[in-house]
């Protein structure tokens, strides 16, 4: 006779279990670390995984800094490197941003402002990184005009509307992102056309 293995489930006494602030002081404790190994080059890349597992505990500890750091990143000429290594770190942060919770849906709002501030960055010839951070953010969002919204619907919350009124102001913006990856893609198509072409046959 098959016997089923009993499954055990340990409840946990209250004072065992970690708590609000426990997380909050985690976070805290960990991120300034992180912020610091972001720019090194033999450990970046496991800093902005880090950082993506932090905002997922505490958003709302990580993401406004790290979109503070990459906006004064774009004004820092003489220290390339650190665009490039926040822009890995936007990539791993995307869901954060862009994701509507009750602890923390302000990123919401600094989409746009996003996307237009690495346009100038993009290089026809080396767009690895840029289109990393573009792909990330464009499955996760979709791209429609919400400018009725606010008259359509009541029940909006703020960052919804205030998101709204950007992307309102933005149709200009629009067409430079698809005109800038247009171009892109053709430039991709021409240096890559002898190894498509072969592919296809």
């Amino acid at each position: 006779e098959n016997q089923v293995d009993s499954l055990w489930f340990i409840s946990l006494h209250k004072s065992s279990r970690l708590t609000e602030e426990n997380i909050i002081d985690f976070v805290n404790c960990i991120k300034e670390y992180v912020f610091i190994s972001i720019f090194n080059k033999n450990y970046g890349k496991k800093a902005a995984e880090a950082c993506r597992y932090l905002s997922i505990l505490r958003p709302e500890l990580i993401v406004p800094i790290i979109i503070e750091k990459h906006f004064s990143s774009i004004d820092n000429i003489t220290e390339p490197h650190r665009f490039i290594s926040i822009m890995n770190c936007l990539t791993c942060l995307s869901r954060s941003i862009v994701q509507q919770t009750l602890i923390y849906s302000q990123g919401q709002i600094y989409v746009i402002s996003l996307l237009m501030s690495v346009l100038p960055g993009i290089d026809l010839n080396e767009t690895s990184i840029i289109l990393d951070f573009l792909n990330s953010i464009f499955k996760l969002i979709i791209c429609s005009d919400c400018s009725l919204a606010i008259e359509i619907r009541n029940d909006l919350t703020d960052i919804e509307i205030l998101s709204t009124d950007i992307s309102n102001d933005n149709d200009i913006e629009y067409i430079s992102i698809q005109s800038k990856l247009i171009s892109i893609i053709s430039n991709i198509v021409q240096q890559r056309s002898k190894e498509i072409f072969q592919v296809c046959i």
